[in-house]
């Protein structure tokens, strides 16, 4: 049998599958949604700076630090346990910690408005081009 024919039965059973296939306008915005790299990214984007926004109250929040240590002894010598807890509270920061809130907060909003235009320009680009296939499936029946 020739190699070749091999080769081109997944490409000659692939067309005709597709020419076969009719897509409807509910499939092709969930497939966009679903796998159009953009929107994944831009949602991402965002959620990773929501989390971002959340990061900054930490300054209104107290410190505290523990350490536990333990030395063994040799010979006469005796084991050592020791430890400590260290806690720390910012009174005043001159208004450092609002400001790191506000600029989060700010980042937050960008990200979310480029993820609007993101999924407005898409959505353009979506209808332009199921309205093209719509034609194009119109005028070969």
């Amino acid at each position: 049998m020739n190699p070749y024919i091999l080769l081109l039965f997944p490409a000659v059973f692939s067309a005709s599958l597709l020419a076969s296939v009719h897509l409807n306008w509910e499939n092709s915005v969930s497939d966009a949604a679903k796998n159009n790299p953009e929107l994944l990214a831009g949602q991402n984007t965002s959620e990773a700076a929501k989390d971002d926004a959340r990061g900054p109250y930490g300054g209104f929040f107290p410190q505290v630090s523990g350490d536990l240590s333990y030395n063994k002894g040799t010979g006469t010598d005796l084991s050592r346990y020791s430890a400590s807890l260290t806690a720390r509270e910012e009174l005043f920061s001159g208004f450092l910690d609002k400001g790191k809130i506000d600029r989060a907060h700010a980042n937050y909003q960008i990200a979310i408005t480029k993820w609007d235009d993101t999924k407005a320009r898409i959505s353009y680009e979506l209808k332009s081009a199921f309205a093209g296939l719509k034609y194009a499936q119109d005028s070969r029946s």
